[in-house]
């Protein structure tokens, strides 16, 4: 019993770009989930916002914590320490100060962030912050920092437009010399019948006009 009572369930605290980032998160941890009002607030302004990716995962993330709250596996809360002023943004000050609130709770707090700043103010609070890698992050250091190098991915792109151009050009040049090949063929066939007639071997051939001797 004293060991299952060490054993503290974890609470998860997701900001905004948690679940900008990866909307399906809220189904694949175990413990105490928790999402902060004003995050709720945060994506319904992303929701139409000029990217539209970004919007769509505002979206996604909105219907599965509202999919997530019908079950019941989650906890949408607006009880935050009031006097947080720390970052310049009111919304990641609210999010900070509901952690600082469930931590004088008890509760064993694990902030969930891709916000550097969010995760030191965290930190420096006596807060765990766990680092959520941004996709786009990911994308771009697999790019820029030496596992495909951006110089390899432009020249390979330059060949395959190069490439395509060079097919192109041959299928339009065979669309363009294939009828007027067949069309030479044709009078060519014309002429070997007309030299034909007039040959002289050929001029006592009945109704032979071409080539009547005078």
């Amino acid at each position: 019993m004293a060991q299952m009572s060490l054993q503290k369930r974890k609470t998860y605290v997701f900001d905004t770009t948690t679940l900008i980032n990866n909307p399906d998160i809220v189904f694949k941890l175990k413990g105490r989930i928790v999402v902060p009002l004003v995050v709720i607030g945060q994506l319904d302004g992303l929701k139409n916002n000029n990217n539209t990716a970004t919007a769509q995962r505002a979206r996604q993330a909105s219907r599965a914590i509202l999919e997530a709250q019908t079950k019941k596996t989650i906890e949408v809360i607006n009880n935050f320490k009031k006097d947080i002023s720390v970052l310049d943004s009111a919304a990641d000050n609210k999010i900070i100060g509901t952690c600082l609130t469930l931590r004088e709770q008890g509760e064993d707090v694990n902030l969930l962030t891709t916000d550097v700043n969010m995760q030191i103010t965290a930190r420096s609070m006596g807060i765990k912050a766990i680092e959520i890698e941004d996709r786009k992050k990911i994308i771009m250091d697999f790019i820029f920092n030496g596992i495909l190098p951006l110089g390899i991915i432009l020249t390979f792109l330059a060949l395959v437009a190069i490439y395509a151009g060079i097919i192109s050009a041959i299928v339009f040049a065979l669309f363009l010399v294939l009828p007027s090949f067949s069309n030479k063929n044709h009078y060519d066939d014309d002429d070997d019948d007309y030299n034909i007639l007039l040959d002289p071997l050929c001029s006592h051939i009945p109704g032979n006009i071409f080539n009547r001797r005078k």
